[in-house]
């Protein structure tokens, strides 16, 4: 398979931690009313019922609140078995509702589009409306069908759970998806759901509530609207369904009747999907758009925090931003009836979206449903002392220096065994090169003169200047008990369980502490390999366990996979790979994954490519970048910072056998490590890993000059590691990837010598690299001679370059190349 046709199967190749700052200023609504005709929103509505202050005291993580041996994350959960609501202080002030045993017979409509409306009669004698979709309400009774939804149109107080008793069901893989809902108008009754926001919601399997005991339960942080069924208004018609109908015979409603509607106790921008800024960024109006699912950009994901919580939840409700405020609140960025208006300083002075640079203290006029918000801009800070990408997240990324044991297994699946032989073994310890057996005798199967590309650790030897040494202990095949035919097209992640429990029992006597060389509890690596049947398949769309890809599990110790256990290190993170994608150097890459660096490629498939394609975390060919080898500590380039009116030369050889680079960052910046802004020089020659990739995009007697532009400020993150444990890890997120954006940000672009940004440049021609991409002898370059590559011929900081580089000279062929680099402060 050609490198470029697996660039889609790598869709997912990365999963960058994403996690959640501590936030503060959420402001109160503004006192715009909505219309309520029915006289029925609180005349409070406005300001939040009774002592909002947050907790002061820390949250001590969960205790064992009913009594059943297991920790409970929140302290309220209905269940129908005598467990009551635990030790709630709301115990007493909650009642119960069947809806039903109280549907109103006469008053089911059923209308064209499908919807289904009726009531029923509540505690107080009042009518209670309900919508639904592919449902068959009666006396006494309640059918789904495959796409069967219920949601409450009315609030009689407000609701804690729902639970459900099933008389009938016809298939066992039928399930629930219970959600709740809030009408952004702040209407208690609304008429319509044209402004109801939902969650995502949570599911069970139907199965559970076949019996009168208590199985499982719903329990959500939705105040006053509720629904179930197979999913909700939240997602897609047709996204999900049942294979068969359930019949519900008592729908059981926990609700609080005094306490009516409140606002929203804040509305934030979601800093895990909508992204934050880091101080000096232009602001860009691009993201006030919709979530583009076609260009994987994350764009205005608003989501709204009630006052729900404070009720019952432990965790003090600044607490609740250190976790994904998405599983707390409400997401109204799929709603119509929300709308950005003006941008504010921290003065609320209106501000010029299109050339403001943002500070602390921003905010956005938001308006969702009536009610107008002032949202508070994320701006977070940067990492400030890390020198290496284990540095930023040392739960996740290896130490990349000295020696690194890899754990590798071998998959045999059920329904393929006659395809784990010998020769696909062999076949993978020739890709692995370096492979040592269980009990560590270790045998080098590289093989890159046949095969014309180099082996796992042959690869890394090179790349690293023999920095990096890299053996993998290969296991026996794992029999796995599933079938490749069904596994292939799911997530698979409860596999692992039964891998680590097959490497306790096969391997009795092994040190695992082999694969934790920082010796941190978690492994440093583990590859999953296999060679399931990938016929049939377009390779074009990842398949777990037959595609390739790394991913990561959050930090927790051994609670990551194995809270029963603590023989084995954690596994933090896996690279798959699949046998069909040995034909490239993918295992390279997706390794490289493991050592901490992103997809160069656009992972949208827009059809930009801001490096040219030519770069191993690109398409699988050549080298890593200067930017790569330097974020893992293997080389250390020449810094320059010169005062006004210096000039000073440097003399470079080929980076990829001598390690040589020049970073220069704005005039004035002192910056000593990788995870900042600057300009990046190196010299280009076919030698080291370009051997086998160089002469196919027609490099193999290239000589030049290449010019980065490198922006990777890193996100100063903190990580909470588990639900039931209040640890804070301080980690560095990526700022800017290199998917297309239309502020043309990327983490690194390589600058094209020619002037013409070709590389990202929609419906360009040309995204490959070639000779004129090349800074020659006597060339220069300015960021105002290259203003296309940048934001008004500056840094994406706002900060000023200030320097000329021009190349003196560059001499000789290979791996006696020269190149002498002339660097002016100006």
């Amino acid at each position: 398979m050609e490198a470029k046709e697996i660039r889609l199967a790598k869709r997912i190749s990365v999963i960058v931690l994403s996690v959640c700052l501590v936030l503060s200023g959420c402001s109160k609504a503004s006192k715009e009313p909505a219309p309520d005709p029915d006289n029925t929103i609180n005349e409070n509505e406005n300001e939040p019922a009774g002592d909002t202050t947050p907790a002061e005291e820390e949250y001590d993580g969960p205790v064992d609140l009913d009594g059943d041996g297991e920790d409970d994350f929140f302290p309220l959960s209905f269940c129908r078995d005598g467990f009551d609501y635990m030790k709630s202080p709301l115990r007493d002030e909650l009642s119960e509702f069947d809806i039903v045993s109280n549907i109103i017979t006469e008053s089911i409509r059923y209308e064209n589009d499908g919807s289904v409306y009726f009531s029923v009669t509540a505690p107080d004698g009042s009518e209670m409306r309900f919508w639904g979709h592919d449902i068959e309400p009666s006396q006494g009774e309640l059918k789904f069908g495959t796409q069967g939804r219920l949601v409450s149109m009315d609030s009689i107080g407000r609701i804690y759970s729902v639970d459900p008793f099933v008389i009938e069901n016809s298939d066992d893989a039928n399930w629930f998806c219970a959600f709740g809902a809030f009408d952004t108008s702040l209407n208690m009754h609304p008429g319509t759901l044209e402004n109801m926001a939902y969650n995502r919601g949570g599911t069970v399997t139907v199965v559970d509530y076949l019996e009168p005991t208590c199985s499982g339960c719903f329990v959500y942080l939705q105040p006053y609207f509720f629904g179930i069924g197979t999913a909700n208004p939240y997602y897609e018609d047709n996204e999900y369904e049942n294979p068969g109908y359930y019949v519900v015979s008592k729908l059981t409603m926990v609700y609080r009747p005094e306490t009516e509607m409140l606002p929203l106790r804040c509305v934030m921008l979601d800093p895990m999907n909508y992204g934050c800024y880091i101080e000096g960024d232009r602001y860009d109006t691009n993201l006030e758009g919709r979530f583009d699912w076609t260009k994987e950009i994350y764009d205005f994901n608003l989501v709204g925090i009630s006052d729900v919580c404070e009720d019952y939840l432990e965790v003090p409700i600044d607490r609740l931003y250190v976790w994904d405020p998405v599983d707390y609140g409400y997401e109204f960025s799929f709603l119509s009836s929300w709308k950005v208006g003006e941008l504010r300083d921290a003065s609320g002075a209106v501000l010029d979206k299109e050339n403001t640079r943002v500070t602390k203290g921003m905010t956005l006029d938001v308006t969702v449903g009536d009610i107008k918000y002032d949202v508070p801009i994320n701006v977070i800070d940067t990492v400030k002392d890390a020198k290496t990408q284990h540095d930023l997240q040392p739960y996740m990324y290896p130490i990349t220096e000295g020696d690194l044991n890899v754990l590798c297994v071998p998959i045999s699946w059920s329904d393929e065994r006659e395809r784990a032989t010998d020769k696909q073994y062999e076949d993978f310890c020739k890709e692995l090169g370096r492979v040592s057996d269980m009990n560590g005798n270790v045998k080098d199967y590289s093989d890159s003169a046949s095969m014309q590309r180099f082996s796992l650790s042959e690869y890394m030897d090179i790349a690293s200047y023999g920095k990096f040494n890299v053996t993998t202990y290969i296991t026996d095949w794992f029999p796995c008990e599933y079938p490749f035919s069904e596994m292939k097209h799911s997530e698979g992640d409860f596999l692992y369980w039964d891998i680590c429990e097959w490497l306790l029992e096969t391997y009795p006597d092994m040190n695992w502490d082999t694969f934790d060389g920082d010796k941190n509890g978690y492994f440093d690596s583990l590859l999953l390999l296999n060679a399931g049947d990938m016929s049939g398949e377009d390779g074009f769309v990842i398949v777990s366990f037959g595609g390739a890809y790394c991913t990561s599990i959050t930090y927790g110790a051994n609670e990551s996979w194995f809270p029963w256990n603590d023989t084995l290190p954690a596994i933090n993170t896996v690279v798959y790979c699949h046998s069909d994608q040995f034909a490239s150097n993918t295992i390279i890459h997706e390794f490289s994954h493991n050592l901490g660096l992103i997809d160069y490629y656009d992972v949208s498939y827009s059809g930009i490519d801001a490096i040219g394609l030519y770069d191993m975390q690109d398409s699988d060919a050549g080298d890593w970048n200067a930017f790569s080898k330097y974020s893992v500590g293997w080389i250390d380039p020449i810094k320059v910072s010169l005062n006004p009116g210096e000039s000073a030369e440097y003399e470079i050889s080929p980076m990829s056998l001598s390690g040589d680079a020049i970073v220069i960052p704005a005039a004035g910046d002192t910056l000593d490590n990788p995870f900042g802004e600057y300009m990046l020089v190196d010299l280009f020659a076919n030698v080291g890993t370009h051997k086998f990739d160089a002469p196919k995009f027609g490099l193999g007697d290239e000589v030049g000059v290449r010019i980065y532009h490198v922006d990777a400020r890193m996100e100063a993150r903190d990580y909470l590691e588990t639900p039931k444990h209040k640890i804070e890890v301080p980690i560095g997120n990526v700022h800017y990837g290199n998917d297309y954006k239309e502020n043309g940000r990327y983490e690194i672009e390589l600058i094209q010598a020619g002037g013409v940004n070709t590389f990202t440049t929609l419906g360009s021609e040309r995204t490959m690299i070639d000779s004129s991409d090349f800074f020659k002898a006597g060339s220069t370059f300015t960021t105002e001679k290259y203003s296309q590559f940048f934001d008004a011929g500056v840094f994406d900081s706002g900060d000023d370059f200030g320097y000329e580089i021009k190349i003196v000279s560059i001499t000789g062929s290979g791996e006696n190349a020269k190149a002498v680099i002339r660097v002016t402060r100006q």
